[in-house]
Parts: C-alpha cells; structure tokens; sequence
C-alpha cells in the first residue's frame, strides 16, 4: 500500500479540520466529522487486474470498501463511552460513503456523486478534504500523484522493491515505466483543473462569509497545475534510479545515493 494508508488519512483530517473551522461547525461536529475522516478509508480491498505485455493495476472495490468502513466506525463508536444520537451516526455514514469517486470524462478529474447541496457541512468538509490536495496542498498533491501512481501499477511497484541496483532492470523496461509515470502525471495538471471547476459549484450553496473562508484554503490549484506541468519535464530527464525512489523510496537498496 502507497498511497491509501495512514498518511493520507492523517492529510486528510488536517484539511478537514481546517475546512470544519472555516465553515463554522460546532466543536461536536467537528468531533462528528473527524470520525468519518478518520474511517473513510480504512477498508482497502481490491483486485489485481492483468492487461497485456505484463502490465498489472490494482482495482479499488469502490463503494464496497466505502460500506465497509462504515461498518468499522460503527464498530469503533460503540467502544466509546459517549453515545451517538442516530442522525450522528448517520451523518458520520454519510461522511465516509460522500467519499465515493467517480471519474468524470467531462471534467477529466473525479467528482463524488454523493455530495449533493443538502449535504450536511460535516460532511462537505470530508468532502472537500479528501480531493484537496490540489487546491490546499501543491506539495502534497506531487507527492500524491506519486504514490497512487505506485499503488495502482501494481507490476511496477514489485518490480522496483525487488531490484537491488538500476542495472537489474533492462533499459527498455525502465523507459516503458518512466512513459507510464509520464502519461500519469500528464494527467494530473488536467486533474486539478477540474477540481478547480468543481470546487466552486460544490461551495456555491454556503453563505458569502464561509465561501470566502473556504475560498482562501483552496487558493493554490494555479500552483498544482504549475507545480505538475513542470514534474512532467524534470521526470522526462531524471536519472531512472532517482525517478524510480519518487515512486517507491526503498528502491535500489545496494546502490549509492
């Protein structure tokens, strides 16, 4: 696992919180809210999925693992020794299915499907905070679009933590996986454009006062998209062996670094 574990759920909650104090939620739903930040994607089941020339993907089993962990808060909430109210329960359920992604072609970017405009502001904080990175973070949004890339292309990921030095892996190979990343990270500028699309439809129903709060978090995505466009021409360059340990940071343990 590479991109879905614990530091993405500890990114996730920081963004949400920030969020939760710029649309004025209470203290206790902050509490609600951080519970199904914390939850919402603690179920990672998935598929590996074979396609031609050895090429292997991790497929996600979207919506199941979404069910599944709110199962787990569920489980967790009853160890507690407050007691939840069944519209926090189901308020902290919708936190975590609002997670939920879909990719649209229209907007070449992912949208979530379940976040709708009666969406309790709880909620619109996980939201906001799990697709994020690209207008809180540009940082984070590279080093993201890393590692979901070393998560999904499941081939390359062993391939790398297996090789001891460069040498072991044919030049050819190594430039079949630098186009891969290539093409991904391609992407990615294209990405966060349309996160910037539809992140002012998804905050037009807040009062002026919060979406100007909000609007000021999410003020870096002009910066994502520099920030992408140009990890695209430095990776074109990089020696494969500094380009490989962006992906997976033990790679090529015998090798001088």
């Amino acid at each position: 696992m590479f991109h879905h574990a614990g530091g993405h759920t500890k990114s996730v909650l920081y963004r949400a919180t920030l969020i939760a104090a710029a649309l004025g939620l209470s203290s206790h739903h902050v509490l609600l809210m951080q519970i199904g930040a914390a939850f919402h994607d603690v179920v990672q089941e998935w598929d590996p999925i074979e396609k031609s020339g050895g090429v292997i993907v991790r497929r996600r089993k979207t919506v199941s693992n979404e069910e599944k962990s709110v199962a787990e808060a569920r489980s967790f909430m009853k160890t507690l020794p407050m007691k939840f109210q069944e519209w926090e329960k189901k308020e902290i359920d919708a936190s975590i299915l609002v997670t939920i992604a879909e990719w649209s072609e229209a907007h070449k970017t992912v949208v979530q499907p379940n976040l709708t405009a009666k969406s309790h502001r709880l909620v619109l904080a996980v939201a906001l905070a799990d697709l994020g990175a690209a207008g809180m973070d540009p940082v984070g949004f590279i080093r993201d679009g890393c590692s979901l890339f070393a998560e999904e292309q499941i081939d390359i990921a062993l391939t790398l933590s297996a090789a001891r030095r460069s040498e072991d892996i044919d030049k050819v190979v190594q430039e079949k996986y630098r186009k891969r990343l290539l093409a991904w990270l391609s992407m990615q500028a294209a990405f966060a454009r349309g996160r910037k699309e539809l992140f002012f439809h998804e905050v037009q129903g807040l009062d002026v006062a919060a979406t100007q709060r909000v609007r000021m978090l999410f003020s870096h995505f002009d910066e994502s998209i520099a920030a992408a466009e140009e990890e695209c021409g430095r990776f074109e360059t990089m020696a494969f062996a500094s380009l490989a340990r962006h992906l997976v940071p033990d790679a090529f343990s015998d090798e001088g670094r």
